[in-house]
């Protein structure tokens, strides 16, 4: 009887144990957005989940200026179907010769909350400053989850 109820025991530990690694889901079709190089952005991460947060983004970040007069409407701007699809962003700011970049988006079903992480490979000790922001699009973040951006260098 005492074997058996080690074994119980044994079992639900690994089945809790086994069901703890799976708390975060890997989110699949992630793409990487270019957006024109004459937009300034301020804040270190954006969100945009439908098509007036991402206008007031660009409205806010237009320099008529540094986009050479042209009209914000005549950028070329990624079409994202924000039905489908949410826009991130996170910026990074790093000194090194050269940074090489990969990109990973996790769910934490538990917390609610998607994970973009940004992994950076500097190379060379160099004081040149890199600075730029990471966009991605990715399937639709559901309403009731929260972001949050990391950056990791590796």
């Amino acid at each position: 009887m005492i074997t058996l109820r080690y074994l119980i025991v044994c079992v639900l530990l690994c089945c809790a144990w086994s069901c703890k690694q799976y708390d975060y889901i890997d989110i699949e079709g992630v793409e990487i957005i270019s957006l024109p190089a004459c937009l300034a952005f301020n804040e270190a991460s954006y969100i945009a989940q439908n098509d007036t947060e991402m206008n007031t983004l660009l409205r806010q970040a237009y320099n008529s200026i540094a986009c050479d007069y042209l009209p914000l409407a005549y950028l070329k701007v990624p079409d994202i179907s924000f039905e489908e699809r949410s826009l991130l962003a996170q910026r990074t700011r790093l000194a090194a010769c050269s940074v090489f970049y990969e990109y990973e988006v996790k769910a934490d079903v538990k917390s609610r909350r998607y994970i973009y992480n940004i992994y950076a490979r500097k190379n060379g000790d160099c004081s040149q400053i890199h600075e730029q922001y990471h966009w991605i699009s990715l399937p639709k973040i559901p309403q009731n989850y929260t972001v949050s951006f990391q950056i990791t260098e590796i």
